[in-house]
């Protein structure tokens, strides 16, 4: 009699059936403990197969996760050592060009590293004014009533016109009315853009050859006589600029015998033309488009509408451009400087009434129209003469009373990209000019 199977039950007998090959069955009886042994191997067998399946099947899913989840990785290095993150090379600030300057009555040199400062002139008489030839950085300045051409080190100094011995005179108002003064004075030398001729004054406007001395009168003065009463009769005092075309000039004029310093206009006068008298504007300050088809005049003292103005040469006509917002705020331009046919580079300020003139002024992109202001730098700074780089990518400021961290009367590069402002180790510069990269 053979027990019901409840588990493995020892000594249970096993019937183990196979079909031969004539396909009759053929069964034989096992002896229990061996029927027993063999059940649990096969057991084992099945349950060690079913652990192995599974943890094969568990380490393929774990790895397509794993290719699924993971970002393609990027080309390895072919170097061995470690990478490792690096400050970048610190680059030495440089100026645009060398910066030509007046100080304490001489010229001075400030090369384009920033730091080295040279004395150019070594004059006995203060230099009175001074400018660079576009070309080739050769000095042309006025010291002693005579005009000196020399290197852009101040070697082989040369005189190209000695005036005659002026009266002493009291202030500047005493100067512009005096008979002697303006007949004899030389004054303002500006060199042509060709680096061939300089303009100056001395008893109206001329234009002298540097290659062979010769001098053409562009536009006189009108004849004051040495005795009786004068009056309305025009007068050039100085040179501003020449046109990009070297075909115009600005100048400053008067009308003799003058009242007040400040009755003095700007005029501009074309060579093979006339001179045309654009307005009132002491101490504005100008900036010629790159065309030389139109000019800008700036003015810090006088706000509103006037404060900016733009002149066309092909019709003479100058257009108010300032912002203005009448009984609220007057706006002041200083140092206009032509980016491009449509926008110009300038330091503004406002201030409740066109009569207070701020202190302080900020740098700014304008339109060409006056208008799509665009504030390039958060300092302001109070300013005695500014100087743009040709290539429009700063200026130069000398620092008034107010300056925040820099102290007054300081050269500072301010440029347009909102970089740090650097302040330079020079004071007391005047009359900035830029000399020739690589003439040093």
């Amino acid at each position: 009699m053979q027990r019901e199977r409840g588990g493995d039950a020892v000594g249970a007998e096993n019937i183990t059936c196979s079909q031969g090959i004539d396909r009759s069955p053929s069964c034989w009886r096992e002896p229990s403990d061996l029927a027993i042994l063999r059940e649990r191997r096969s057991r084992m067998s099945e349950s060690a197969f079913g652990i192995v399946a599974m943890c094969t099947t568990c380490l393929m899913m774990l790895v397509l996760v794993a290719c699924t989840l993971a970002p393609s990785p990027d080309p390895l290095p072919t170097a061995t050592a470690p990478l490792q993150a690096t400050e970048p090379a610190a680059v030495a600030f440089r100026l645009p060009a060398p910066l030509y300057y007046l100080r304490e009555g001489q010229v001075w040199r400030l090369a384009q590293d920033g730091e080295s400062q040279q004395q150019i002139t070594h004059e006995a008489a203060p230099v009175d004014s001074f400018d660079i030839s576009p070309i080739d950085s050769t000095l042309a300045y006025v010291t002693g009533n005579s005009l000196i051409h020399a290197d852009a080190d101040g070697e082989n100094r040369r005189v190209l016109l000695e005036g005659p011995d002026l009266p002493p005179v009291t202030d500047e108002l005493a100067r512009l009315n005096d008979r002697a003064t303006i007949g004899g004075q030389i004054r303002t030398p500006v060199w042509s853009p060709d680096g061939g001729r300089i303009a100056y004054v001395q008893n109206g406007l001329n234009a002298m050859v540097v290659s062979n001395g010769k001098v053409r009168v562009i536009h006189p003065n009108d004849f004051i006589p040495e005795e009786g009463e004068a009056s309305d009769r025009l007068v050039i005092d100085s040179v501003v600029s020449w046109a990009p075309d070297g075909q115009h000039l600005l100048v400053m004029v008067y009308t003799y015998p003058l009242g007040s310093i400040y009755y003095r206009d700007v005029a501009l006068k074309t060579l093979s033309d006339y001179l045309s008298i654009k307005g009132e504007c002491y101490q504005c300050t100008f900036a010629w488009s790159g065309d030389s088809q139109h000019f800008f005049l700036g003015n810090p003292f006088e706000g509103g509408q006037g404060a900016l103005t733009r002149c066309d040469i092909a019709d003479g006509r100058c257009a108010l451009i300032a912002l203005d917002i009448p009984a609220r705020k007057a706006y002041f331009y200083a140092y206009p400087h032509s980016l491009n046919p449509d926008e110009a580079l300038v330091f503004m300020a406002s201030s409740p009434s066109p009569e207070e003139s701020p202190e302080l002024f900020k740098m700014f992109r304008v339109q060409s129209t006056g208008y799509g202001t665009t504030q390039l730098r958060e300092d302001e700074w109070s300013i005695q003469t500014a100087l743009w780089a040709r290539d429009s990518r700063g200026a130069l400021i000398v620092t008034g009373s107010a300056g925040g961290d820099v102290p007054p009367d300081t050269l500072v590069w301010a440029p347009v990209d909102a970089g740090p402002a650097i302040p330079l180790p020079v004071t007391g510069a005047r009359v900035l000019r830029w000399g020739v990269s690589g003439r040093e």
